[in-house]
């Protein structure tokens, strides 16, 4: 039963209490009381008014406060029926009344003797009625009454069409085959034994056993005296609920034993032999421990209560405990035995029918999920024993309820009967993931939909036929016990609940590097399932532009295997290579699009040339000193630290100057670049904790240039020293994307004893953090790393600056506990944490002029370390590298150069195009017209003019939008930049890059997900059932109808019959006024 009440928020409190009677009163004696003062109020004017003016004043008085006394009796009867809404006090507007009717009547003094005296009566008493009208409108009475309207309860019913739901179950078993086949074969097929009952009867009986176990043990830890009073209390309970698990553990043994005496079960048959063993150890394990608590309990009843040395009650409670223990254990061990023994009944039973019979099983089995659940809703199931239920699933429940249909997938919509019964699967033959566009599955969002489209008052119960492969980000958990909340069980047909996995082979997911060097090698990392095909070898072949270069052998072990395969390739030459990987085909699979995937990778020659200068050896710079001098080929490392340790007897080493120009084994230099062309020849700038000194004025503009004109990358990690602090007001500052407050003392202690870091929204996102592909496990990486001690606290990130990262209490999830969380989706809790991460940045980057800088406000980055070796230390410096060369361009002549933001998008990725122009004094050309054709399997698939950025140095972009998966190859048309060298002004630089397909997760996992699908029953309070036993959820589906209570809510103040009434009043009084001839 549910209610709604009509909104009386502002209703005032106070005049919905009683004034002078109180509310346990009898209304008989209320309403009297309020008579007796009206006749009171009335009669007292038969006495005559005194001649003096000051008696006349007090009677006049002494009138209107019997008038107040009897309209606050008749309020307090009226408030019997109705609530005072007024916000006045209503002892004031019942006096006012009062004094207004007086003074009415007084007034109509002269009136009464020029008029008639009928005619003046009625002029008085229309009046006074008036001013009785306006007072009770006044008082804004309201009527609220209770009122009940009967509602027909919903089902929804959700039927998942993804396609997942498109695949055929070729591995079902002969008993999962046959108990399909009875279900559609309308009474044709009928398996004489239905050895799954047997189970379900004994599982009944485990239930019992085990709440009643509990329910006993309770009163073992009670004093004796009250245990032994509850034991008594309990004991004819508990013998009744032992009856019945015996009386359920019988029918179970009647139902084996009956098949024992058919011929296709062998004398020497394992089947009964099995079953043999099964009835005795139900026998011992179950019905000998059920027989003693019953004599037990028996013996409890039969002894004389009066005869002390029989014992007392509770001396039987251990012995019975054990006893239903021992057979509640007893049924569940024996569970999976009695499944096992059901399956080979069923398969004997099964080659025991002719071929043609089992052909025509087999075709009905054979259906797709989908399909099996359309004619589990829309056909009748066999026939009953009286051979009159012939009614299918959904006439069953309309016959009681209303039914609402939906479809889903990724996205939900309504349906009908009649666009479920015209929808036609995927033709036999087919492959269903290249013909159904559904490749995702969104339960939560599914189950959402129909608990906003149906009112909570009448959803009774949602039904929901899928296979349960959700693989959403959303938690249909979460919104089950939503649902539950709402008393809506869920209800799940486990679809595709096979015992064995559809056969399929397929990638899962592919990884490689996006860009190597030449003479790298190239390793293709393959997540490989195989399903469903146990025994097999699964051969894997790599294939470099349609070459074979490697290969491996994957061996299926088990029904359902996840492995990986390391194909690794020396591709040699420079440019684009599309790698492809073939995973051999086996008859029978589901699909073969997952058969083949094909991942670019681009090869180049040209490496990233970095400058790491740092004051002291602290250990970020060790780290990375051994990360890029050793282990990155990619880099060209120059390392300058200002301050080395001295070593005794070691002399200092000659000055030798960074340059971008010194053999590949020579990282070490003790000064800065000589020049400030050289420090133009590097692509990225690491700098440490060093002073303005050591970098000197020179230095300083040459990497203001070297950001700003030459377009390079400088990454800045603070220091407790020197970095930022003592930069103020120089070229540096400028650079920064924080701003700070100039001091020339050291900040060894930082504002907190320790923080942890946490990543802003876009953080999560950009391509710098991003340190796992999936954005869980990127969160996992950074929000399992220990503690950190120091950061520089006088920072804030600039006005346009983003920030990536920010600190954050050890404790605090996401924010400072000070800070408004981001779930409240409000202007001002955006803006207060916003404030809050950009004063406690840690990585902040932004663009200035051509290049790019990051800045990192703590010196613990190689806490990546933790438990991960160089992993993510080296991703998180090597995507900041690669990051900040954005703009490098890879491709092209040296003042002509051409590229895309990185080399492989993936699907629906924005796609980025720049080009740079350079005369020969390497001066930028800004007035030049660019453009570019990007071309796919030999076409021009679009044609995009370049535009140059404001304030940029010869740099032209254009954004060409996600494009479809594939290789595209850019061509660059600059032929109209005179200034370019004449023999780079050709107009034929190409860059290639390419758009990966994604991996579907409708691939992933073909097998039906029972677990999940019985989780979702269990929260919400409903049940998960096979295809086969939809019929019994209709007994669990809730009250057809309800009843609901309702308040209604009438205004009687502001209702056309009160302001009737006064305007009848208000113009009787005229008519018998103009009558008497009165003015």
């Amino acid at each position: 039963m549910q209610s709604a009440r009509p909104d009386t928020t502002e209703m005032n409190a106070q005049a919905s209490q009683p004034l002078i009677f109180p509310e346990h009163l009898p209304a008989a004696i209320v309403f009297a009381a309020a008579l007796a003062g009206i006749v009171a109020w009335f009669g007292i004017r038969r006495l005559a008014s005194p001649r003096r003016p000051p008696a006349r004043v007090a009677f006049f008085c002494a009138r209107a406060f019997t008038g107040f006394l009897a309209l606050v009796a008749a309020a307090d009867a009226a408030q019997r029926f109705v609530i005072f809404a007024t916000n006045w006090p209503i002892p004031a507007v019942l006096a006012a009344t009062a004094l207004a009717v007086e003074a009415v009547v007084s007034l109509y003094g002269e009136e009464r003797s020029a008029a008639q005296k009928r005619s003046a009566g009625l002029m008085v008493s229309a009046r006074v009625a008036l001013v009785l009208a306006i007072g009770a409108m006044l008082c804004q009475p309201v009527l609220v009454f209770e009122t009940q309207r009967k509602i027909e309860r919903t089902v929804a019913i959700l039927l998942d069409r993804s396609a997942s739901m498109q695949v055929q179950d070729r591995g079902l078993t002969p008993s999962e085959k046959l108990r399909i086949a009875e279900f559609l074969s309308g009474g044709k097929i009928r398996r004489k034994y239905a050895p799954e009952r047997a189970a379900e009867e004994l599982l009944s009986a485990q239930k019992k056993l085990r709440t009643l176990a509990v329910g006993v043990s309770a009163l073992s830890g009670l004093p004796a005296e009250e245990r032994d009073r509850r034991f008594d209390a309990k004991a004819r309970a508990t013998r009744d609920s032992i009856r019945t698990a015996s009386e359920e553990i019988v029918s179970a043994t009647n139902i084996l034993s009956a098949a024992l005496p058919e011929q296709w079960i062998g004398a020497d048959s394992p089947i009964r032999k099995s079953i043999a063993g099964i009835l005795g150890r139900i026998e011992n394990s179950a019905s000998v421990p059920l027989k003693e608590s019953l004599d037990l309990l028996d013996s409890l009843y039969a002894r004389e209560r009066k005869n002390e040395k029989d014992g007392r009650p509770s001396d039987y409670l251990e012995k019975l405990i054990g006893a239903i223990n021992r057979a509640s254990s007893g049924l569940l061990d024996i569970q999976a035995d009695i499944a096992k023994a059901g399956r080979d009944v069923d398969e004997a039973w099964w080659l025991s029918l002719p071929e043609e019979k089992r052909a025509e099983i087999d075709r009905m089995s054979l259906l797709s999920r989908y399909d099996l659940a359309r004619e589990i809703l829309l056909r009748a199931p066999a026939a009953g024993a009286n051979g009159k239920d012939t009614r299918s699933f959904l006439e069953s429940l309309r016959k009681s309820y209303t039914v609402r249909l939906y479809a889903f997938d990724s996205e939900t919509s309504p349906a009908t009967e009649k666009t479920l019964s015209e929808t036609n699967s995927v033709p036999t033959g087919t492959d269903p993931f290249n013909e159904a566009g559904a490749l995702g599955t969104d339960i939560a969002s599914a189950l959402e939909f129909a608990g906003r489209d149906v009112p909570a008052e009448r959803l009774s119960s949602v039904i929901i036929l899928t296979d349960g492969r959700h693989n959403a980000r959303s938690s249909p958990e979460t919104v089950a016990q939503a649902l539950a909340s709402r008393q809506t069980p869920v209800h799940c047909v486990m679809l595709g609940a096979g015992a064995k996995p559809p056969p399929d082979a397929g990638f899962l997911a592919v990884d490689a590097p996006d860009t190597v060097y030449t003479n790298d090698r190239v390793l293709v990392a393959a997540e490989i399932k195989l399903d469903g095909l146990q025994g097999s070898n699964a051969l894997v072949t790599l294939y470099r532009n349609d070459s074979l270069v490697a290969s491996s052998v994957v061996a299926a072990a088990s029904e359902s295997v996840r492995a990986k395969a390391n194909l690794a390739d020396m591709p040699g030459t420079n440019g684009m290579h599309v790698y492809r990987l073939e995973l051999q085909r086996f008859d029978g699979e589901v699909t073969f699009s997952n058969n083949t995937a094909t991942v670019c990778v681009t090869v180049m020659d040209e490496k990233t040339k970095l400058l790491v200068v740092e004051g002291w050896p602290r250990w970020e710079y060790r780290f990375i000193k051994n990360l890029f001098e050793t282990r990155d080929p990619s880099v060209l490392l120059q390392q300058v630290l200002i301050h080395p340790d001295p070593l005794a007897g070691v002399p200092a080493l000659p000055p030798v100057h960074a340059s971008a120009a010194r053999p590949p084994g020579e990282t070490e230099a003790t000064a800065l670049p000589e020049t400030a062309e050289e420090w133009m020849k590097f692509d990225a700038v690491i700098l440490g904790d060093v002073s303005p000194e050591d970098l000197g004025d020179a230095g300083m503009a040459a990497l203001r240039r070297f950001v700003i004109e030459r377009g390079g990358t400088l990454a800045v990690i603070a220091g407790p020293r020197h970095m930022p602090h003592f930069f103020g007001g120089t070229p540096l500052a400028e650079l920064l994307p924080v701003s700070f407050a100039p001091d020339t003392r050291p900040c060894f202690a930082g504002p907190e004893d320790s923080f942890r870091i946490a990543l802003t929204a876009e953080g999560r996102n950009h391509v710098l953090t991003r340190l796992a592909a999936e954005g869980e496990s990127n969160d996992a990486i950074w929000n399992g790393l220990p503690d950190i001690r120091w950061r520089h606290g006088g920072v804030r990130a600039k006005e346009g600056a983003r920030v990536l990262a920010y600190a954050v209490a050890p404790d605090a999830r996401g924010m400072e506990a000070g800070a408004v969380p981001a779930a409240i989706p409000t202007e001002e809790a955006l803006r207060r944490r916003e404030e809050y991460e950009r004063t406690h940045p840690l990585i902040v980057v932004h663009n200035a002029g051509m290049g790019r800088v990051v800045f990192l406000a703590f010196d613990h980055a190689w806490r990546l370390r933790y438990r991960a070796g160089d992993l993510y230390h080296h991703r998180l410096w090597g995507q900041i590298l690669r990051w900040g060369g954005g703009e490098k361009l890879a491709y092209g002549t040296p003042h002509a150069r051409l590229g895309t933001g990185k080399s492989r998008y993936q699907a629906g990725e924005p796609v980025r195009i720049s080009a740079r122009l350079s005369a020969s004094d390497w001066s930028p050309i800004n007035d030049a017209r660019v453009s570019v054709d990007v071309v796919k399997d030999g076409k021009v698939a679009l044609r995009k003019t370049l535009a140059r950025l404001p304030g940029s140095a010869g740099l032209y972009s254009a954004d060409v939008g996600a494009l479809p998966p594939g290789e595209y190859r850019v061509d660059l048309d600059c032929r109209g930049a005179g200034n370019l060298p004449e023999a780079e002004n050709t107009g034929k630089i190409s860059a290639w890059f390419s758009v990966a397909r994604d991996f579907p997760h409708e691939l992933g996992e073909l097998a039906a997900d029972t677990g999940f699908l019985k989780r979702i029953a269990d929260l919400s309070g409903g049940k998960a059932v096979e295809p086969d036993r939809i019929g019994e959820l209709l007994p669990e589906l809730g009250e057809p109808s309800a009843s609901v209570r309702e308040l209604i809510q009438k205004d009687l103040w502001n209702g056309w019959p009160l302001l009737a009434l006064i305007a009848a009043l208000a113009g009787c009084e005229w008519v018998i006024r103009k009558k008497a001839g009165l003015p």
